[in-house]
């Protein structure tokens, strides 16, 4: 097997693909478009097998399982962010509790609050106004 096309498989993970290029030692083209693979670009040829797999190596060598997961809540002032927040929170709180009154108008986010939920779920609540906007750049990813 030289030439191996799995396009648009989007459910295998980079370990399987890895996987599959070791035990294909002949192997001298694979097409990765669409699937979950973060090698870039996409098609394996010019680069070669080795240097594929030299990537996976190294990928696995300098992996960290993360045990956050992060929410970035931004939008316009007076939008919700901080109620949607506080909701999230309350599905903590044991049956029966009443739920927190809606913020107030006054009560606006000032900068940045950060809630954890059940441990490992951390919320940043950015505040809406049109002053904090610069700062929303810095916490989005292209």
């Amino acid at each position: 097997l030289t030439f191996l096309s799995i396009r648009g498989c989007n459910k295998l993970t980079d370990a399987s693909i890895s996987d599959v290029a070791k035990h294909c030692p002949a192997l001298t083209t694979l097409n990765l478009t669409g699937t979950a693979s973060t090698y870039p670009g996409g098609w394996i040829g010019d680069k070669g097998i080795p240097a594929f797999q030299r990537y996976y190596a190294q990928l696995r060598a300098a992996s960290v399982t993360s045990t956050k997961l992060k929410l970035v809540v931004m939008g316009k002032g007076e939008a919700g962010k901080t109620s949607l927040v506080r909701r999230l929170k309350e599905l903590e709180s044991p049956p029966g509790v009443a739920p927190a009154a809606l913020p107030a108008r006054a009560d606006r986010t000032i900068g940045i609050e950060m809630t954890t939920l059940q441990g490992t779920f951390v919320v940043h609540d950015f505040g809406g106004q049109p002053e904090y906007y610069p700062w929303h750049k810095l916490f989005l990813t292209p």
